[in-house]
């Protein structure tokens, strides 16, 4: 299942990646991010793990992550290398002018077993976009 969500962020595009590859920024703006943190040494690169907490449908899920792109500041990816869903993550921005940046979010889930009746729920419950992350730091 393919999942893709686009915002348009009044911030310029450097900050925006800054605070959309930071995995600890996650809960401020991935809805189901509870806890999201590198286990990798700084810097962030590609081949470095994080490990997630989510929450989904009342339930609590931990995940690893491995970085897959790393390109500042126009895009970053990850793909689940543990968890019960596997999933990859691409975060896609593009400067719209010194002060806004279009974000787009597309999730390739795999949903499979006693997973694949949530398709629909998580077709209507990913972020949708409006608003995104608001890189307040």
């Amino acid at each position: 299942m393919r999942i893709e969500r686009s915002a348009t962020i009044d911030q310029p595009v450097d900050r925006v990646f800054d605070y959309v590859s930071t995995p600890e920024n996650d809960p401020g703006w991935v809805p189901a991010s509870l806890r999201h943190e590198m286990l990798s040494p700084a810097p962030i690169r590609v081949g470095s793990i994080t490990e997630e907490d989510v929450g989904f449908l009342g339930r609590r899920m931990r995940y690893a992550w491995e970085i897959t792109q790393y390109e500042s500041p126009s895009a970053f990816a990850l793909r689940s290398i543990s968890g019960p869903i596997p999933a990859t993550i691409r975060v896609l921005l593009e400067s719209l002018d010194s002060a806004r940046t279009k974000v787009i979010l597309v999730a390739e889930v795999q949903l499979r077993g006693v997973y694949k009746p949530m398709e629909l729920v998580m077709r209507w419950g990913w972020p949708n976009g409006s608003s995104g992350p608001s890189c307040a730091n």
